[in-house]
């Protein structure tokens, strides 16, 4: 059985669906019914973007890029000249597309996919997780680390921004989207969302709500006390990661009596 990674749809009920072992599954009724065409591929598919109805790339594992020119019957290689896994893939235009992957590979084509460039990668280094544009000018590329990065000039030149997760180790952003150039949102490891009003150069965790926090304290079967957390991550509290410790300790010595 194979995992599904991503989809698209191009209108109401023409829609792609990708996935692990070269996994591509399209519908023209909305999703009442599937079919398989080839994807010419074995490897992970990791995300699609469809663009005008017709036009459609994939990308995954080991630098791949497939492309459709006829909303997803048949399906076609293109070259690249990485190796990296590519995570995510849009449309600014009908005819530029990015993408980005891992060891902070970026690549872009400008003939809709037909050829494309390395914009930037490094030989080591952290992984984008997804891209996304508002327009053909503002975009963002979410990161592991906590990192976030912008253009403004249509991905010619990327700004890294720090978050809340930055100074957390191993804490991803995994998609990040905008409403409009200023107002946007991430989702993040560890059920964090954050949010941003100024393009991305500031974020804060959302909601900024008090910590909701239940604990259950007996003794089990084991003779052992235990406990269940439930609200906001543990690491971040209402966005200051500064009171997880003395908030693990007042739970260790008041409730367990622990010393």
């Amino acid at each position: 059985m194979e995992d599904l990674l991503d989809l698209d749809f191009s209108s109401q009920n023409n829609g792609i669906i990708v996935g692990t072992n070269g996994l591509l599954i399209r519908t023209t009724n909305g999703g009442t019914s599937w079919n398989s065409p080839s994807s010419r591929t074995a490897r992970n598919i990791r995300s699609v973007d469809l663009f005008e109805g017709n036009t459609g790339i994939a990308v995954g594992d080991s630098g791949l890029i497939i492309k459709t020119s006829d909303g997803g019957i048949t399906w076609n290689l293109r070259s690249t000249t990485t190796t990296k896994h590519l995570n995510a893939v849009t449309f600014l235009n009908s005819n530029t597309v990015y993408a980005v992957g891992n060891n902070l590979t970026i690549l872009k084509s400008t003939d809709a996919g037909d050829s494309w460039s390395i914009v930037q990668s490094s030989p080591s280094g952290g992984d984008f997780r997804s891209v996304f544009f508002y327009d053909e000018n503002y975009g963002w590329i979410s990161s592991i680390n906590g990192l976030i990065y912008t253009t403004i000039d249509g991905g010619i030149t990327w700004i890294q921004r720090s978050t809340i997760l930055t100074s957390i180790s191993g804490q991803a952003v995994n998609n990040v989207s905008f409403s409009d150039p200023l107002h946007g949102i991430a989702a993040c490891t560890g059920g964090i969302i954050i949010r941003s009003t100024d393009g991305g150069v500031t974020w804060d965790t959302q909601p900024k709500l008090p910590l909701n926090v239940g604990v259950i304290d007996g003794v089990g079967v084991d003779g052992k006390r235990s406990f269940v957390f439930i609200g906001l991550p543990l690491h971040v509290l209402n966005g200051d990661v500064a009171n997880a410790k003395s908030f693990l300790e007042k739970i260790v010595l008041d409730e367990f009596g622990l010393q």
